[in-house]
């Protein structure tokens, strides 16, 4: 063991990732006095104690990992985040520079922004900027009232968590213009000067195609529309990211121009000063930093005559990366690089081989050959990926074999026409047959995402819990230590837990439990119930309209990642979209067995369409307490005999729910009406220890009746004092704090997950 420790201490492999611990570790405990006094015992052992000297070196790389991540998380009192709380909003005038011009997925403008000065008062520090003009220009100083907070960390379970996303990128808050926009002048270098020339220079040449140009090119979208959901399916959003893939295309671009001219040791050396270039121009995004330093540490070794291996390769860039910025290994982008990087270099080295073989041996078609090259670095690279593919974005795409066949050709040229473009003069008749041969390709690569969307290769069935993820990621690196010496034992070990993976995977070994998730749907309603004996249901959608991510990004991920494929029963309380919502992205996501509906739904044109499209079993009532099944746990209270309002709130499903002597409350929109009738039909049975606010805290609900009859412990409102028709209402928030009602509020306290358990 100590041999094989010696030998990847060699290659940096081993220390590299104990690095990696320590700065993960950064990330979880905060700095203490101990891990000097750590580093001082380590140092003394590794005097007396010669022979465990390797270990302690190891635990020292932790240790040191630990301390420079944790000085490059503390904010100075010159920068914005040190004056940012998880509750402060700071509304002041601000100077900023703009970097870039980003886009929503819905299609609207965003800026990040460099902060200059607070009011006189110098600082620093990036943003994100909403709401500003969108004539901002890049480089260009501006002065604007902003209103800037922390940015707001996930409030839903398996929420993809962009307050961390930013955090990585070193984006310190957000914020919001409020006031008029003043243009102070420019800041531009020269590295500026040459990066808007060149955008200039696509934008001149490419005047039909330019957004696409930009995009492939430099990675700038903000003026591409792209629907970043079906490419992701087909396996072509890595395209638009300008990744390791454009990196390497551009490299062998200039390599080749070069080598025309001078010698191939001189075209080294300046294609890999160019691709240094390049990399500024894309912002050093974590794929194109990892490539280019890849790039030109191979060079650099090349030129000295120096050998280095692949772990040797990965191990000096990833201690480059981290120590310039510990965060950036936490990047999805740098995460998905490295492992497609791994991927092509374990397939060239251990499968290519093979092929060449099977060549000799049986005298391939040189072109069935290249196809299983092709196919063999594909399955490889979407075989590594999958993992991070299925933890980060929840789907697992094979289109990508299929796709990038055809797509990958017509990038590569894409990508060449922009770089000579880039090096001719403007005014030389190239450029125009240059334009015209982009847009060519263009078409041809629109039509291939056109036929591409057809293609049903993909799931997005499959997801992974971050236990799982890490399981995976240390199963790969003890397999990797134990290959050489015990391939057959290792083969057999990872058959055997793959087996065991896809069984997970498949929902066999799921574990349910007593528990309730009340979804911040912003003003919308969405609650999950789960019971021990392996039951489940949601009652209500949530909406698309007004908060269209509550399905997509985390109702649908937090089943798929407990390996939940089924739910036994949807109830939706009545026919506003606010409730109904998601009904249709939940039916093709999760099977459903029963969705439970009010006759009085059906009215609702829009929701009668929307049924009638799923093929579900429908269970249609017109009598809900007459509905009975899971032993009683579940309980419908309205409506009752024939009952039936104008008022569509007040035809709400109202459900109670039992855990043993624990009991919910589930009650739509119902209002006043509605409380007083089933107040006096079931009196002291309506009590319950926990109440779903009626229609999102509006003074028209909630009465004090109502509430002493119900007499709950705590309660929900899904809704927030940032919504436009200000619920909850303050009348309400101040009778429920009369009664010493624990309240939580969906969009300024985010979900609540209740685990009933009989403390409850």
């Amino acid at each position: 063991m100590l041999k094989v420790i010696r030998s990847q201490l060699h290659t940096l492999f081993l220390p590299a990732l104990f690095w990696l611990a320590g700065i993960t570790v950064a990330t979880k405990i905060s700095y203490h006095w101990f891990i000097n006094l750590a580093v001082i015992v380590s140092f003394l052992f590794m005097i007396f104690l010669p022979k465990l000297r390797i270990y302690i070196i190891l635990i020292l790389i932790l240790l040191l990992g630990w301390m420079h991540t944790t000085s490059y998380l503390q904010s100075s009192t010159n920068e914005i985040g040190y004056f940012l709380t998880n509750d402060s909003t700071i509304n002041e005038v601000f100077n900023y520079k703009v970097l870039e011009r980003k886009q929503t997925g819905s299609g609207k403008h965003y800026y990040i922004i460099k902060v200059k000065k607070l009011n006189d008062y110098p600082l620093k520090g990036k943003l994100l900027l909403y709401n500003a003009p969108d004539s901002l220009k890049l480089f260009h100083i501006y002065q604007t009232p902003l209103s800037v907070s922390n940015i707001k960390k996930a409030n839903n379970p398996a929420e993809f968590d962009f307050q961390k996303y930013y955090q990585y990128a070193g984006i310190q808050g957000s914020s919001s213009a409020n006031g008029p926009t003043k243009m102070l002048g420019k800041e531009i270098t020269l590295w500026q000067r040459l990066k808007l020339f060149i955008i200039s220079k696509i934008e001149n040449t490419f005047k039909i195609d330019k957004s696409m140009a930009l995009a492939l090119f430099l990675g700038e979208k903000g003026i591409l529309n792209i629907n970043r959901t079906v490419l992701s399916e087909m396996g072509l959003l890595h395209l638009f990211a300008v990744s390791g893939l454009h990196v390497g295309i551009i490299y062998l671009t200039i390599l080749t121009l070069l080598t025309l001219f001078i010698n191939k040791q001189y075209a080294r050396i300046i294609a890999s000063l160019l691709l240094i270039f390049y990399g500024y121009l894309c912002g050093w995004s974590p794929s194109v930093f990892r490539t280019v330093l890849i790039i030109f540490i191979y060079n650099l070794t090349f030129l000295l005559q120096r050998k280095i291996s692949f772990l040797q390769l990965i191990s000096l860039t990833l201690f480059i990366i981290t120590i310039i910025d510990p965060l950036q290994i936490f990047s999805v982008g740098l995460q998905l690089s490295l492992s497609a990087f791994i991927a092509l270099w374990l397939a060239d080295r251990k499968i290519i081989p093979y092929l060449y073989g099977f060549k000799r041996k049986y005298k391939f078609n040189k072109y069935l050959f290249k196809f299983s090259q092709y196919l063999i670095y594909s399955l490889s690279v979407i075989i590594f990926i999958a993992p991070l593919s299925a933890y980060y974005f929840n789907i697992i795409s094979l289109n990508a074999v299929i796709t990038n066949f055809f797509a990958t050709p017509i990038v590569m040229l894409m990508l060449n026409i922009i770089l000579l473009s880039v090096f001719i003069p403007q005014s030389f008749i190239a450029q125009d047959y240059l334009a015209k041969a982009f847009t060519l390709l263009n078409v041809i690569f629109n039509k291939i995402i056109e036929y591409a969307g057809f293609l049903p290769f993909f799931t997005r069935r499959v997801a992974l819990s971050t236990a799982e993820l890490i399981a995976i990621i240390l199963l790969v690196l003890t397999s990797f230590f134990l290959f050489k010496r015990y391939r057959y034992v290792t083969i057999i070990f990872l058959v055997s837990v793959g087996v065991l993976f896809g069984l997970i995977l498949s929902g066999l070994f799921v574990k349910y439990q007593n528990q309730v998730i009340c979804f911040d749907a912003g003003k919308a309603d969405c609650n999950y119930l789960e019971f021990a004996e392996g039951k489940n249901m949601l009652i209500d959608t949530g909406s698309q309209e007004q908060y269209p991510n509550i399905m997509q990004n985390s109702v649908i991920p937090y089943l798929k990642k407990r390996h939940i494929h089924n739910l036994d029963k949807v109830i939706i309380t009545h026919a506003h979209e606010d409730h109904y919502g998601g009904l249709l992205l939940l039916t093709k996501n999760i099977n459903i067995k029963e969705i439970v509906i009010h006759q009085t739904a059906l009215k609702d044109e829009i929701f009668a369409k929307i049924i009638q499209d799923i093929e579900t079993e429908i269970n249609v009532t017109a009598l809900t307490d007459t509905i009975s099944f899971w032993e009683g746990k579940i309980r419908f209270l309205h409506p009752y005999d024939n009952y039936e309002s104008s008022n569509m709130n007040n035809n709400s499903l109202v459900i109670q729910a039992c855990y043993d002597d624990y009991k919910l409350l589930f009650t739509g929109d119902i209002e006043g009406e509605v409380e007083e009738r089933i107040a006096r039909h079931y009196g002291d049975k309506l009590q319950s220890d926990f109440l779903k606010i009626p229609h999102h805290g509006s003074i028209t609900s909630s009465s004090t009746m109502f509430l002493e009859m119900v007499n709950p412990k705590s309660c929900f409102i899904p809704a927030g004092n940032s919504d436009r028709n200000k619920f909850p209402n303050p009348l309400v928030l101040k009778r429920l704090k009369n009664m010493n009602i624990k309240t939580w509020v969906g969009a300024d306290d985010g979900a609540l997950i209740m685990k009933i358990t009989k403390a409850n």
